[in-house]
């Protein structure tokens, strides 16, 4: 018996180092996987490819633009099929990839065949197209990241790029931060002056801009194709320095509402005194985004609110009330409201999700107390305006001082006692002047933000996770992305 149990050991101790031999480039990790690296498709041999998928023709195309883009010369006369096949067991985002002879995907949505599309491409390129058998799907359905546009402005087309980017690691959510003390983004047609005035405004008086409506509607069709949805924030009512620039009779008697284009944060709001004109204000505005954007959800910010001395009973009593008039106005328009975690404070009814930034215990016991669902984005794994390393310049250090490395990034905690629908990292906007520089505090740290909300909590393991990353580099190289090399 005990040279039997010998025998299983070093059979397994040597299928694990063969395993080893070579890193798969697959990232996120796939849920279970197992592979044959003695046995590979030559990629090099195949003179065509057959693609055969009635049940998805919308990755179908995109699989025929990548192999013909892609596909290598060659004197054979190989042919190499592909077959989509529809398993309606699977769950939404769940599929199968099994390469032998032929390869054979299994989903049960177009969503689910796109994400195995996401790893066969990636063993594509990489040579990897190992015999392979990967049954994945992920761990949480909230994959995000948030891109503030209103202290910086970034175009359409940085936009697209960014879904593209974000979509190949299975990420399906992109938050844009619209509105803030320094610009609003978004075309709101019953208030033209919200962007013809504080449209043309940001952080240094650098070049801005906003988006219309017609571009808004293009940006969420594009994304459709990537599975990814568009989440639209309205700030209120603090961080609204660019409404009450544009409309001064939204802010108190006496508030300042000149054009502000500094870095901190200011303590005005919209006046909750005035909220015979507040009210009609924001519901106008809400009801346009909710007629524009197709996501379920709207975020309403409702953070870092400054309430005045000798009137905090009275404001909250304002605030409760019209927090709850917008998430009855969303709620009953079919949208879920999304706002950063100050919302707990509140007493309030309707489907509401609350997005936990500090990391405070009195917030996280509050979500568990109100059975809140939560998205993760606490400020010292999930900040990236901040460096990546302690004195790095330009950057922010007001969460983390020593910086948000990688493993910071990859080390999200995961709260079971919550609700926790995934995680969302955010890079606000002050310090990031250009594309390239939003590159660079972006990558690689999103690939952490992917793996993390995608991959089950027990199979993380940073170490691994980096030989993937390194793997991943001559792509991103390949998409023009000036990523942080250092990390």
């Amino acid at each position: 018996m005990k040279s039997l149990v010998t025998l299983f050991v070093l059979y397994f101790a040597l299928h694990s180092l063969a395993l080893s031999t070579q890193t798969l480039s697959v990232l996120p990790k796939p849920n279970k996987i197992s592979v044959d690296q003695n046995s590979k498709i030559d990629i090099s041999l195949i003179s065509n490819w057959v693609v055969f998928s009635k049940s998805f023709p919308q990755t179908h195309i995109q699989l025929n633009l990548f192999l013909d883009k892609n596909k290598q010369k060659t004197t054979n006369d190989h042919t190499q099929i592909i077959v989509f096949l529809k398993n309606n067991k699977l769950q939404k985002e769940e599929y199968t990839l099994n390469i032998n002879r032929d390869i054979v995907i299994e989903a049960s949505t177009e969503q689910g065949a796109f994400y195995a599309l996401q790893t066969f491409k990636q063993l594509y390129l990489a040579d990897q197209l190992f015999k392979i058998n990967i049954k994945d799907k992920p761990a949480q359905v909230w994959r995000a990241n948030m891109i503030d546009v209103a202290r910086h402005f970034r175009s359409i087309n940085y936009l697209k790029r960014h879904i593209q980017l974000i979509s190949t690691y299975k990420m399906n959510r992109l938050h844009l931060h619209l509105s803030d003390d320094q610009g609003f983004r978004i075309q709101i047609k019953t208030y033209p002056k919200l962007t013809a005035i504080s449209g043309q405004t940001s952080v240094y008086n650098d070049p801005a801009g906003f988006y219309s409506q017609t571009q808004i509607k293009d940006l969420i069709d594009f994304a459709k194709d990537y599975h990814v949805q568009i989440i639209p924030e309205i700030d209120i009512p603090a961080h609204t320095r660019a409404i009450t620039h544009a409309y001064p009779e939204l802010a108190c008697d006496g508030d300042d509402t000149q054009k502000y284009s500094g870095t901190r944060v200011l303590k005005t709001k919209l006046c909750l005194q005035k909220m015979h004109l507040v009210k009609p204000f924001l519901n106008a505005v809400f009801n346009e985004i909710t007629q524009l954007f197709e996501s379920p959800y709207v975020h309403i910010g409702v953070d870092e609110v400054l309430l005045k001395k000798g009137f905090e009973d009275s404001e909250t009593q304002l605030l409760t009330q019209l927090y709850q008039n917008i998430i009855n106005q969303l709620n009953n328009q079919g949208k879920t409201v999304i706002a950063w975690e100050e919302i707990l404070n509140f007493d309030l009814s309707g489907e509401l999700i609350a997005q936990l930034w500090s990391g405070k215990t009195h917030f996280k016991t509050l979500a568990q107390n109100k059975q809140i669902p939560v998205i993760l984005s606490l400020c010292k794994y999930a900040y990236f305006d901040h460096g990546y390393f302690k004195g790095q310049q330009k950057m922010t250090t007001w969460c983390n001082k020593d910086g948000v490395t990688l493993k910071n990034a990859y080390d999200m905690p995961h709260f079971s006692s919550l609700n926790v629908l995934g995680i969302e990292s955010a890079l606000w906007g002050e310090f990031v002047r250009t594309d390239q520089r939003a590159d660079f505090r972006l990558w690689p740290r999103l690939l952490a933000t992917a793996e993390s909300s995608w991959s089950e909590n027990q199979q993380l393991d940073f170490k691994n996770f980096v030989l993937r990353v390194d793997l991943q580099l001559p792509f991103l190289k390949s998409k023009n992305v000036e990523f942080y090399p250092h990390y």
